[in-house]
């Protein structure tokens, strides 16, 4: 799964799911450079996306929890937060290469909500 769609899929102690991208385009590449390192507790780290990036990422993904993930982000944030010509851009070149265009509407509609 890992060499096929470059995510691996974990899961806690606490049995919360963890997708972890290993990146190769350069959207991927953008969103670490701008990521930021969070400190947890005595343990080390962790590396953390923008908003922004989640959304793009989340709706590439197009499952039925990153939609609800997706809605979630923007209710929190607030719409008008985000650059959504990036936003829509991104994601557009992304839908593409899956031959996904319906993306772009089902993000446009999570955004107008």
């Amino acid at each position: 799964m890992a060499r096929a769609a470059r995510v691996v899929l974990l899961e806690n102690t606490d049995k919360i799911a963890i997708d972890i991208s290993l990146g190769g385009m350069p959207f991927e590449l953008e969103a670490y450079e701008k990521s930021v390192l969070i400190p947890i507790g005595n343990k080390g780290s962790l590396r953390i996306i923008s908003a922004e990036d989640l959304i793009i990422m989340k709706a590439f993904a197009a499952r039925p929890h990153d939609w609800e993930d997706v809605r979630t982000i923007i209710k929190c944030q607030g719409a008008d937060s985000f650059n959504t010509a990036r936003v829509f851009e991104i994601t557009r070149m992304l839908a593409d290469l899956k031959e996904e265009p319906e993306i772009i509407d089902k993000l446009k509609a999570l955004f107008k909500s």
